[in-house]
């Protein structure tokens, strides 16, 4: 039955190309009924969903007209082919590489149907879809761990950071206010000192365009909704909640008396993401700056005797420099820089958004995922809005980084 409900999935995630964005978070489970085993197998096949997808789009990509974006975003993934000569394990490294190559084929679909992406509001919808299944899996979790689910880290597939990134690419296309009330909510029982950062980025960059009147009633509705919410819990309750939150941004095992500059200070030096960027460039300079294959990381840092509990180096740069290799990352930089000039002429808050994202992927190494299992599903979502931007490019005048005034907030 798992079989067949696998083999009935696959086409139909075929057919559904014009929802190609709302179906990102479930390509890697459409595999899942085929009985693979856990482990490298398991990763490797939660990729065909996405590999199919994108090849079909390329076959149409190769048959229609292109431009010079749509040939970068082809060509420059295979900057990291040298990097597969050190891969821990080659076929996942090279499908994962060949689902990015394919990345073009989204690009060019979403370029040429944007206006009926647009009217479909899938962009919109697809934002909704994964803040669902991030509060989806944080409830699960807290059920398993029977734990409180605000405490839970979990989001999106498995990892706050890893639907964070895509709601902060895709808050621009967003206008439901009851949308924006579920980010904030997310936003603050996210318990990731980056995502909190990246939200304060967010609102001094909305701020700076003119929003200042609704991001300040935002901001102070939040902070009243926290306080009222902490203040009417029951001191027994109370109690924990605040050790908790202290525990977690302040320091572990310490005491918040001890003075908040020093065991801020202890908390973030004791962090094990310092460690894990460090074997990143371990790994780039041991492989002389080639890499060791896209979504290899976890495999090399077998090499450096340490265990493979980490996918990335919780930094988007330093993880495309350790699989990709520095052309890859140069590479990947030059379209970061060029998506941001392009918002910055015709979309100012997607400046914002993008700046945010780039900003955030020094906190989070989520470009694509290769833990529990393969997906590029951060990476595409990057592709749509540079697809968004292009097609923004040629529909619209540029405008300026500034707005008016009194133009009111998409929220």
């Amino acid at each position: 039955m798992r079989f067949l409900a696998s083999v009935l999935l696959i086409p139909g995630c075929l057919l559904l190309l014009p929802w190609a964005l709302v179906l990102i978070p479930f390509y890697p489970y459409a595999t899942v009924g085929l009985n693979i085993p856990k482990g490298h197998a398991f990763m490797f096949m939660t990729l065909g969903v996405e590999l199919l997808c994108g090849l079909l789009l390329l076959g149409r990509w190769f048959a229609r007209p292109k431009d010079g974006l749509s040939i970068f975003l082809l060509l420059f993934p295979l900057l990291a082919v040298p990097a597969l000569f050190n891969a821990g394990n080659l076929p996942f490294s090279a499908t994962l590489t060949l689902c990015v190559v394919a990345g073009a084929g989204f690009y060019g679909y979403w370029r040429d149907n944007m206006p009926e992406q647009l009217q479909r509001r899938i962009p919109q919808i697809a934002f909704g879809v994964w803040l669902a299944l991030a509060f989806a899996i944080k409830f699960l979790e807290a059920a398993i761990l029977h734990q409180p689910w605000w405490i839970q880290r979990s989001g999106g597939i498995w990892a706050a950071n890893h639907s964070a990134g895509i709601l902060i690419l895709l808050l621009p296309f967003v206008r439901s206010r009851v949308a924006i009330v579920g980010t904030v909510l997310f936003v603050l029982t996210s318990n990731s000192r980056g995502i909190y950062f990246v939200a304060l980025l967010i609102m001094l960059g909305y701020l700076g365009i003119g929003y200042w009147k609704s991001v300040l009633t935002g901001l102070t509705l939040t902070v009243a909704a926290a306080a009222i919410f902490l203040m009417s819990l029951d001191p027994v309750v109370r109690a924990p909640v605040v050790g908790f939150l202290t525990e977690r941004f302040f320091i572990q095992g310490g005491s918040i008396d001890q003075g908040a500059s020093r065991v801020l200070s202890e908390r973030l030096a004791g962090d094990e993401r310092w460690d894990i960027q460090t074997d990143a460039t371990k790994i780039a300079r041991v492989t002389n700056y080639e890499g060791v294959g896209i979504g290899g990381f976890q495999f090399a840092l077998g090499q450096l005797g340490r265990p493979g509990d980490f996918s990335n180096a919780h930094n988007v740069y330093l993880t495309s420099l350790a699989e990709g290799g520095i052309f890859f990352t140069i590479a990947l930089a030059v379209l970061l820089v060029y998506a941001f000039v392009l918002a910055v002429r015709h979309k100012p808050t997607f400046a914002i958004s993008l700046a945010a994202w780039c900003i955030y992927g020094f906190f989070s190494g989520e470009l694509w995922e290769a833990a529990g299992m393969g997906t590029t599903g951060d990476y595409l979502t990057l592709l749509f809005v540079i697809a968004y931007l292009a097609w923004a490019r040629e529909s619209t005048p540029p405008v300026g980084f500034r707005v008016p005034a009194r133009a009111p907030m998409p929220a």
